[in-house]
């Protein structure tokens, strides 16, 4: 448990971790067309929350159509070939999460109370092309998992675990498809926490591609302890926007509200977790043109 929380030398202990999101928090609150940019923003606990409720409808469901994998596979496919279609999308996106950094925010706001979107747009210059070249990446990682590991699991578990199935049966089931499953929600968070990363280097030092990638790796492994309490806390903040939604949703059943209170909290938590994941990336190591580094690009 200490190693989790961490302690106070820690570079980001918990207490940090917390303390970044509520500055990321508070600098994302002011309404404005920033957050909807914040839509764009991919988000760790959304995207593994999403692998879960597939895999489990597609346990479940008797139909073949409604296979989880199957699922999952035409959503990445429609994510792939989305981002051909909404290539400026990908630059704001890039720029939010360039200016998520404290001083970066305070240089895009310029006096405002949030940053323009041409401010957002001239930060993410040149990196449309690099983000699309990362999220192809990504995908191609998520397919290929979905195929080798998912796939075989989710179809033995439609098998063994579906409805009306013995107890024995279920806990065979459980027994050979849960370290099998398991490893494939490890892999995927850990895809997931690497994008952040990779985006991250990406918009900062302006990489290419697999120097990104490579540069996101290195910093997960260089303090698993330290990665794991950035996603810990990054956990707290999406199960934070889905109560206060479904809180909302009970009190006012109305359709219309519960939609626009939806997109709004999105939009929110996306700014937010730009900026949270923006500090997590320079406490865990990683380095920007304002850290003097000879040969980081500044523009």
């Amino acid at each position: 448990m200490s190693s989790l929380i961490g302690v106070p030398t820690d570079r980001w202990s918990l207490p940090r971790a917390v303390d970044a999101l509520g500055e990321s928090a508070r600098q994302a609150g002011r309404p404005g067309l920033v957050w909807f940019v914040g839509l764009l923003y991919p988000s760790v606990t959304f995207l593994i929350g999403g692998l879960w409720l597939y895999f489990v409808d597609g346990i479940h469901s008797g139909e073949e159509q409604h296979s989880g994998v199957r699922a999952l596979l035409e959503l990445m496919c429609f994510i792939l070939v989305g981002a051909l279609f909404f290539l400026p999308l990908l630059r704001l996106a890039v720029g939010l999460a360039r200016s998520g950094s404290a001083r970066a925010w305070v240089d895009a706001c310029a006096g405002r109370r949030t940053p323009r979107l041409r401010t957002l747009w001239k930060n993410g210059a040149g990196m449309t092309l690099a983000a699309l070249g990362l999220w192809t990446q990504l995908c191609v990682m998520f397919i290929g998992a979905l195929v080798v590991i998912l796939w075989p699991a989710q179809t033995a578990a439609h098998h063994l675990v579906g409805p009306g199935s013995h107890w024995l049966r279920i806990g065979l089931g459980a027994l050979v498809l849960g370290p099998l499953t398991l490893f494939f929600f490890c892999y995927a968070l850990a895809i997931v926490v690497l994008s952040q990363l990779a985006l991250h280097s990406l918009a900062q030092n302006r990489r290419g591609v697999g120097s990104a990638l490579l540069h996101g790796w290195r910093i997960m492994r260089h303090d698993v302890w330290a990665t794991a309490r950035a996603v810990l806390v990054d956990f707290v903040l999406s199960i934070s926007v889905l109560t206060l939604w479904s809180f909302v949703s009970e009190m006012f059943d109305i359709q219309v509200l519960s939609v626009t209170v939806l997109v709004l909290l999105m939009g929110f938590a996306g700014v937010t977790s730009a900026g949270y994941w923006a500090r997590a990336y320079r406490a865990l190591g990683g380095l920007s043109p304002d850290d003097g580094v000879p040969g980081l690009r500044a523009d």
